[in-house]
């Protein structure tokens, strides 16, 4: 999957440095300020405590140096540009879509604004269907912040549609 636009591992894999980001999940408060201690998932990391050590245990054993590679994964497109739009959802990283599903909508965003909310599957974002994270992602840095966007979204079986303004990264 690529990168969601502005993860921490972002600025090694642009300049060709092989990197990868471990995490529990996202949640209404990440990477704010109000991503506190107690919405730290101790289980979470004990999963991937486990997933960077067999990690670690299969880079120690190679005989060669991993390399990287600026060619888009098969059948992804690469965008141009850089995201700096954002509509203020919280991405459910566990659904393989089509679509993608949100965890919710930080407070005070063009998501909740429009009504967006937990469960909620994002399937077009204005002129641009949404199949994945990545279609997400590249549908966004099309935009710039102050865009009003159609958002298409599947609600308890029901396509809905509602309008937001995007809001600066």
């Amino acid at each position: 999957m690529s990168d969601p636009g502005g993860s921490d591992q972002a600025s090694f894999a642009e300049v060709g440095v092989p990197a990868v980001q471990l995490f529990t999940g996202a949640n209404t408060d990440y990477h704010t300020p109000g991503d506190t201690p107690d919405k730290i998932d101790g289980d979470g990391l004990v999963k991937v405590a486990a997933v960077a050590r067999e990690i670690v245990a299969y880079l120690a054993g190679r005989d060669r140096p991993l390399t990287a590679s600026a060619a888009p994964a098969p059948g992804e497109t690469p965008a141009a540009g850089t995201r700096r739009a954002s509509l203020g959802t919280v991405p459910d990283y566990a659904y393989a879509g089509p679509g993608v599903r949100i965890t919710g909508a930080s407070a005070g965003s063009p998501a909740e604004a429009a009504g967006l909310r937990e469960g909620d599957i994002i399937v077009a974002l204005g002129d641009k269907t949404v199949e994945s994270l990545a279609d997400f992602s590249n549908a966004l840095k099309t935009l710039a912040p102050g865009a009003k966007v159609t958002v298409v979204f599947r609600r308890d079986g029901a396509v809905k549609r509602a309008d937001a303004v995007l809001a600066a990264r």
